[in-house]
């Protein structure tokens, strides 16, 4: 069930495999934060990252029902400090969306539709996997790659990636409102198949991976 909620919270809803997914307007959600709070994540960071870090906090917060703050590595990838719940995040513009798996790894991915991103093309995909997504995204088929590949990269946590050659998509499937994606890893630390759903969200694209148990 998709709820479409206030406070900044666009859309928010549970996944087959118990995640929690949350789509948040960072703009609102951080206009109702006091300066002194956001001044609090500014430190080393420029006015944007603060607002993202804050919003972060702010959604963690509200889907564990108890003041939360997102840790990030050396590498920038989110976690908790008591490692109880995975977590992943997306933002672009002025939107940020949450995934979180009390059990496995999930992975998201947010894109605003409309984006041109032609003249990387050939850097992270072939026009075989593309042909996989035009009659679901129409124009935004390549974007919608773009996502889906996101989503593999976030759940690998590996190094020395390459979209094109590592990162590969086998075929897709309509499942009611959403493209599911059959694809593969073939890297030399990881090789594994994963499933990465892929749907609208109007203004958004919305790619995540439910949750990964063998990663």
């Amino acid at each position: 069930m998709f709820i479409q909620l206030n406070k900044g919270i666009l859309y928010r809803f549970a996944t087959p495999e118990k995640s929690e997914v949350i789509i948040a307007d960072i703009n609102v959600i951080t206009s109702t934060l006091s300066e002194d709070h956001l001044s609090a994540h500014q430190f080393g960071h420029s006015r944007e990252r603060s607002l993202q870090m804050a919003c972060a906090d702010f959604i963690i917060s509200d889907i564990l029902n108890v003041d939360t703050k997102v840790l990030r590595t050396a590498k920038g990838a989110p976690y908790l400090k008591d490692n109880r719940f995975n977590l992943s995040i997306s933002h672009t513009s002025n939107y940020m969306a949450m995934i979180v798996n009390e059990h496995a790894r999930p992975a998201i991915d947010i894109e605003v539709k409309g984006r041109n991103i032609d003249r990387v093309r050939y850097r992270f995909t072939i026009d075989e996997e593309v042909d996989h997504f035009h009659d679901f995204f129409k124009e935004d088929a390549l974007l919608s790659v773009w996502g889906v590949k996101e989503c593999l990269f976030k759940i690998m946590h590996a190094s020395g990636v390459l979209f094109t050659d590592h990162l590969k998509i086998n075929g897709s499937k309509v499942n009611g409102d959403r493209l599911i994606v059959d694809c593969h890893v073939d890297h030399p630390e990881i090789k594994s198949h994963f499933t990465v759903n892929s749907c609208i969200f109007e203004p958004l694209i919305l790619s995540y991976i439910d949750a990964a148990v063998d990663v």
